[in-house]
């Protein structure tokens, strides 16, 4: 069995680039697994995230809002044709569930429960989340065919 080395110790990050205790760079070039798509210590982002953090470091959105969220929805509302409303979502498998849910309920208010067929192109983590809803609560509500 393969054992493994030791991991590098990240200390720091610098635009695309990580920097481990030895000094070396690495190249983040999935930005931190898509997290950190702006990159790393960039001083807009950290004073943003300091006088964010002075006021509200997080809030849930489950039937409660907040100010930034608000802001943010506006926003993506103005430079949207034909959109008047948001959602937002704290991780992909849950905006992918809802995202679906929403097409459901939009073709079956238009008469068409019938159209429950979606297309998947691979495998991946948002089908295997999508099959779960299918095996649970959901089961009887949607009748989703993957």
């Amino acid at each position: 069995m393969l054992e493994w080395t030791k991991f590098p110790k990240i200390v720091r990050g610098d635009g695309m680039w990580l920097i481990d205790e030895d000094g070396n760079r690495l190249l983040d070039g999935v930005a931190s697994m898509w997290c950190n798509v702006w990159g790393h210590s960039k001083r807009e982002l950290i004073n943003a995230i300091i006088m964010q953090a002075k006021k509200l470091q997080h809030s849930s959105l489950f039937n409660l809002t907040n100010e930034p969220s608000e802001l943010l929805a506006k926003k993506l509302i103005d430079i949207s044709p034909n959109m008047d409303q948001v959602f937002f979502s704290d991780n992909g498998s849950t905006a992918m569930e809802i995202a679906i849910k929403i097409a459901l309920q939009y073709w079956t208010n238009l008469g068409f429960s019938n159209k429950t067929k979606l297309l998947h192109l691979k495998m991946d983590i948002m089908v295997i989340h999508l099959v779960q809803c299918q095996l649970d609560m959901y089961q009887n509500f949607f009748k989703i065919q993957i």
